[in-house]
């Protein structure tokens, strides 16, 4: 049996063995190529991870040069470097602020990070190399660049922070631009110093949230303090980041500035407000009308002055057909500017007409509508002031009876007077002639002649007898006269029955008080340009509008024709219509409508 001495010294062999074969197989399954290089800079030993990184075979690598893993353009300078390391060895650790590029058996460019480390073997100085493949981790770095100058380029605030520590990690341009703060400084800063002292808790409340929820997001509205000490009003969104199973938590805040957002959002609040007191206390009815392709007018909103106007409340408007409450003998004028406005070729209705009241009775009323395309989807929606025509009416009733009065006064005294001249003096001079006549009958003595001068007398007696009975008719006669407004309007009638089609008509102002010597021509020159429609225009829907503003009488007469020619313009019917504006020294003008037709636009001065 072996003794102890033996066991011993064969054990220490064996132990010293495994020992060298252990080092070899650790350096061969190194994460990290390695190679031992002598003074020359042959490798002497390559383990299997350079090889991978080179791409050639570790037999390939042993008694090869380091030069040939070193770009061929670098090798001139790399040279002079390792024979300076080579008189001077010392350990260069690696990431030395080095970017090295290895060179692959292919040609390829491995980027790479290298250590070298001098040892001494057997009394020779020889290099240990470590080689790092760090492609990866380059192509980590430049998409971390990319996605940094990407961040850069949002304008909201971007900040990465510690959970633990409140300290800020990260900072793009959008935060230093928001907050005044340069980067440098607020990573120095920690989370909750940029925030209101008022606000303060509600940032611990959020992020407690955001590392609580299942989800790892929490949002909420603060107020930061920038540099200048100015507050600035924030959007919040935080997102937990776990980087590893036991790494730190932190939190990546996207902040966008919702000052710009809440100042419209209060203008906006205020301008809403400012709208609804103006419609709920507008002294004059406000409708808004949705108008539907079927001919349907839903009102939309409805202020009190309007609901009182019809003698009911808001509530029971909202959303009913204004069609309901509209009188039948209007519905061809109502629908024709609602077509109007639906085409698109009119913006806006002016409307005399009249609406029922809860109690079955009805009201005149001035509707003024005007397209609001902001709020029009499908159906365009109207804004309409409707205005209570009761008491202007009632007040043209008054005058027009005053005047009608008036008229009568005069006319009967006018008839009185003719009655009287003719009494007075043209009967007079007739009996005077006739008794001339018959007091000569006895001394003539020729009996033809005779017959016929009692032929004269008696054909004088007969005129006087008709006189007479012309005098009775005209202090019998009373004067059945009409306001100008009426006679409008009975004429526009009338002529509606020769188109087909009730022209709409808008009376504005009162035409009673005009001069005679303008309201004389108003008629025909309605007539005149009503008629033409009817000749030439072949149109489906007309529009009369007389206007009294101010020192000027406006008379506009529209239709939706086939237009007026050049040669029409020049017509007789035209032609008076000018003369007519000359003599009062007004103007006219007769040209195409938009949307198509005619307009005629005849304007006179009042004074």
């Amino acid at each position: 049996m072996p003794d102890e001495t033996t066991i011993f010294h064969h054990g220490t062999a064996i132990a010293a063995a495994t020992t060298e074969s252990f080092a070899l197989a650790v350096l061969d399954e190194a994460p990290d190529g390695i190679a031992v290089c002598d003074q020359r800079g042959v490798m002497i030993y390559a383990n299997r991870t350079l090889s991978r990184i080179s791409g050639y075979d570790v037999t390939e690598l042993v008694g090869r040069s380091v030069d040939d893993l070193v770009p061929v353009d670098s090798r001139a300078r790399h040279a002079p470097l390792r024979e300076g390391f080579a008189q001077a060895p010392s350990v260069r650790p690696m990431g030395s602020n080095r970017e090295l590029v290895l060179r692959h058996r292919n040609g390829a460019h491995v980027p790479a990070e290298v250590s070298l480390s001098p040892i001494t073997v057997d009394g020779h100085v020889c290099v240990v190399a470590s080689v790092r493949d760090v492609t990866q981790r380059r192509r980590d770095e430049r998409e971390r660049h990319r996605l940094l100058e990407t961040l850069d380029l949002v304008p909201d605030a971007v900040v990465i922070y510690d959970a633990d520590t409140w300290r800020v990690e990260y900072v793009n341009h959008g935060a230093s631009h928001m907050l005044g703060y340069s980067r440098s400084e607020l990573m120095q800063i920690t989370g909750t110093a940029l925030v209101s002292a008022a606000d303060a808790a509600r940032m611990r409340t959020l992020v407690v949230r955001a590392a609580t929820s299942l989800s790892g997001v929490a949002t909420a509205d603060l107020t930061l303090i920038a540099r200048s000490g100015e507050r600035v009003d924030v959007e919040v969104h935080t997102r937990r980041i776990q980087s590893e199973a036991d790494g730190p938590t932190r939190f990546v805040a996207v902040l966008r500035d919702v000052g710009q957002r809440r100042e419209i959002e209060r203008r906006m609040a205020a301008s809403e407000l400012l709208f609804r007191s103006a419609f709920e206390h507008a002294p004059v009815g406000v409708i808004l009308t949705e108008l539907h392709a079927d001919g349907a007018r839903i009102l939309r909103a409805v202020n009190p002055a309007f609901a009182a106007m019809l003698n009911t409340d808001a509530e029971r408007l909202t959303g009913i057909d204004l069609r309901t409450v509209s009188h039948p003998d209007e519905a061809h004028q109502d629908e024709a500017a609602a077509l109007e406005i639906r085409a698109g070729t009119s913006k806006e209705a002016l409307l005399e007409k009249r609406y029922r009241r809860a109690d079955g009775s009805y009201v005149w009323a001035e509707l003024h509508a005007r397209a609001l395309p902001e709020l029009s989807g499908s159906n365009p929606v109207t804004l309409a002031h409707v205005l209570d025509l009761t008491e202007r009416r009632e007040q043209q009733r008054t005058r027009s009876e005053a005047r009608t009065a008036a008229e009568r006064l005069r006319l009967g005294e006018e008839r009185e007077r003719i009655a009287r001249d003719l009494h007075d003096t043209v009967i007079q001079d007739l009996f005077a002639a006739g008794m001339r006549l018959s007091s000569g009958l006895s001394r003539i003595g020729d009996a033809g002649v005779q017959q016929r001068y009692s032929d004269v007398i008696d054909q004088i007696d007969a005129t006087i007898r008709k006189v007479r009975a012309v005098v009775f008719d005209l202090h019998q006669q009373t004067l059945g006269s009409q306001s100008v407004a009426d006679v409008i309007e009975a004429t526009v009638n009338e002529v509606g029955r020769a188109l087909g089609f009730q022209p709409s008509t808008a009376i504005s102002g009162d035409l009673d008080t005009l001069p005679t010597r303008i309201t004389q021509h108003v008629l025909p020159v309605l007539r005149e340009a009503l008629s033409n429609v009817s000749r030439h225009a072949h149109a489906t829907a007309a529009w009369v509008r007389i206007t009294v503003q101010g020192q000027m009488l406006r008379l506009v007469i529209e239709d939706n024709g086939i237009g007026i020619s050049p040669s029409s313009v020049r017509g007789t019917g035209t032609v008076n219509l000018m003369e007519r504006a000359r003599d009062l020294a007004g103007s006219v003008d007769i040209g195409p409508r938009d949307g198509g037709g005619t307009i005629v636009d005849w304007c006179v001065p009042i004074e």
